[in-house]
């Protein structure tokens, strides 16, 4: 499971606004296949679905029906066979212009992201038993 969320950011850089907007979609890419998955927020935030085993980095984000953020980098994160799997939230900074971006926090809020993906994805919760993510090396594989 993972939420990403997105920030405004000043002209230096720095976040301006706490304020948090919901990602409308994402692209994770399994960095050991190069298998793409893309799929689209649900309504609350927080997706879950079942994923092949492998290291994964979030490949790019869509943060508004005319923006996408490309990424995959740091940090990577371990999907493992016959477990839910937690990558937390994740925050993209942005600029007002939408000329600027950058990745302003990750792997964060677990427990938070947790207990609202139970609330939204019960079934995958009934097959596996949560456990957290795993950081993966510092450099790609």
């Amino acid at each position: 499971m993972i939420d990403v969320v997105s920030v405004e950011l000043n002209n230096r850089g720095e976040v301006a606004q706490r304020a948090r907007w919901s990602a409308r979609s994402y692209n994770l890419l399994n960095m050991e296949t190069h298998k793409l998955v893309s799929n689209f927020f649900p309504f609350r935030g927080v997706w879950a679905v079942e994923l092949d085993e492998g290291i994964y980095c979030l490949e790019a984000v869509k943060l508004f029906d005319n923006f996408q953020v490309d990424y995959c980098g740091e940090p990577y994160f371990k999907v493992l066979r016959g477990r839910v799997n937690n990558a937390g939230r994740w925050q993209f900074g942005i600029s007002s212009d939408l000329k600027h971006h950058r990745l302003v926090s990750s792997l964060e809020d677990l427990e938070q992201t947790l207990a609202q993906a139970q609330r939204i994805n019960e079934s995958l919760f009934t097959k596996y038993a949560p456990k957290p993510v795993s950081p993966a090396a510092s450099s790609a594989p």
